[in-house]
């Protein structure tokens, strides 16, 4: 009797066991092979994302409806900002006038500086999670207008339809508490031609998760990085390309050092590509072929926005290589000096790029590379 009466309270937690794991993993009717519907928006339906952590206010916005291509605009909060200071805290400010087509475009902001009115520095600076916690925010960077990299370009399309991994139903008070939802700073905005959807998100420490809340009080989980590509955009979703083009496409490379020019020819030989010193010698030159190949690998640590500054002011061009393929152009690179920094723009970027490493070393031996031989 006791073997049966084991077996029989065995059987009975196995099925409640297992009817708890129906209730929790069950997919409900809007499920998709890719996660539970939130909205079900058509593809390209989405024209901007607006994302606000209470620090920063991302921007992502097509270039032209339906054509590849976006504008990602990523200032300081208006939560952070007084009501007198000309900026619109509901719907996003208008983007500026599309200037061309090309890839994804990125402007980025920092938080704040913890500064108060006085300019004191305040020790509770910055906004606050659920429980008083101050928010894990990066350090302040100015408002920026940047290219974007294909993550930005994808990130439209994570709304077409917007899926979660899981939904929750409609919790309680206690248990929006628990999931950081009932004071959560951060703020979703899908916008289309017709309207725009808003949602409420929170992150809580230690979950790994992140939760999303609808108008109506639905409360999802979302998967994928989406939270995290829109709270470190900077770094995510920037474009960092000097040019689009491969390198090894030119045929010719001018190189212009103050009233200084040389051109050098560039032909593939045995599978890969050589610089010459005209365009029927048969001999490459070495020292050329290295000072190119370190420009090739020149890679900005910092993308500065349009029209923007750096501190140390206006940078002083030192440096323009022009790349050619049959007497048209491909692009160029430009490297500049502002005070002791350096700084590279070209036909890819949108602005001035900081770089570090490889500029003095290319400054010191290009004046070899353009001498009368």
């Amino acid at each position: 009797m006791k073997a049966r009466s084991a077996a029989v309270q065995g059987a009975i937690a196995a099925c409640a066991l297992a009817l708890a794991a129906a209730t929790w993993l069950r997919v409900p009717p809007s499920a998709t092979p890719s996660g539970v519907v939130i909205a079900d928006l058509p593809a390209s339906a989405v024209q901007r994302v607006v994302w606000d952590d209470g620090s920063h206010r991302v921007e992502v916005e097509r270039v032209r409806p339906g054509e590849p291509g976006v504008w990602v605009r990523i200032a300081r909060s208006p939560m952070l900002l007084p009501p007198d200071a000309g900026l619109d805290a509901g719907g996003p400010r208008p983007l500026p006038p599309v200037l061309d087509s090309g890839p994804a475009i990125v402007r980025d902001a920092g938080p704040p500086t913890g500064r108060s009115a006085d300019g004191g520095t305040r020790a509770d600076a910055g906004p606050r999670g659920d429980g008083g916690v101050p928010l894990d925010i990066a350090p302040p960077a100015p408002d920026r207008e940047l290219r974007g990299n294909e993550a930005a370009e994808k990130l439209l399309g994570l709304f077409s339809p917007f899926t979660a991994a899981r939904a929750l139903g409609i919790p309680d008070a206690d248990k929006l508490r628990e999931l950081g939802l009932q004071a959560s700073l951060r703020r979703l905005q899908v916008w289309t031609q017709s309207g725009h959807l808003t949602f409420e998100v929170s992150s809580p420490v230690g979950t790994g998760a992140s939760y999303l809340r609808t108008e109506d009080g639905r409360v999802f989980v979302l998967g994928g990085s989406m939270v995290q590509d829109l709270t470190s955009a900077s770094s995510r979703l920037v474009d960092r390309r000097v040019h689009t083009f491969r390198p090894e496409d030119a045929d010719r490379l001018v190189v212009h050092l103050g009233p200084l020019t040389r051109t050098l020819f560039q032909r593939r030989v045995g599978g890969s590509t050589k610089l010459f010193n005209d365009a029927h010698t048969d001999t490459p030159d070495a020292f050329a072929q290295g000072w190119a190949d370190r420009l090739n690998k020149v890679v900005p640590s910092d993308v500065l926005g349009r029209g923007e500054l750096p501190p140390e002011g206006e940078p002083h061009v030192e440096l323009r290589v022009d790349f050619q393929r049959g007497n048209q152009p491909l692009g160029f690179v430009e490297l500049a000096r502002a005070q002791n920094a350096w700084f590279a723009r070209s036909e890819h970027s949108v602005g001035w790029m900081r770089v570090v490493g490889r500029a003095e070393s290319l400054m010191h031996d290009v004046e070899r590379l353009v001498s009368p031989q």
